[in-house]
């Protein structure tokens, strides 16, 4: 299991990174509806796991 810190710093490079892609013109595809339901269940999910995996 990865360490919470490299997980944090691993974040923090993606939204530099999307940052200056974005600021070059750099599109990341069409914006999409989200659905908060389904993004919930899946962060309990991710939760639940992390929980077991301690």
């Amino acid at each position: 299991m990865a360490e919470p810190r490299k997980k944090t710093m691993d974040l923090v490079d993606d939204v530099e990174t999307l940052r200056r892609l974005w600021d070059e013109g750099v599109a990341s595809g069409p914006p999409k509806e989200l659905d908060f339901d389904e993004f919930l269940r899946k962060a309990e999910e991710n939760l639940a796991k992390e929980k077991r995996d301690r």
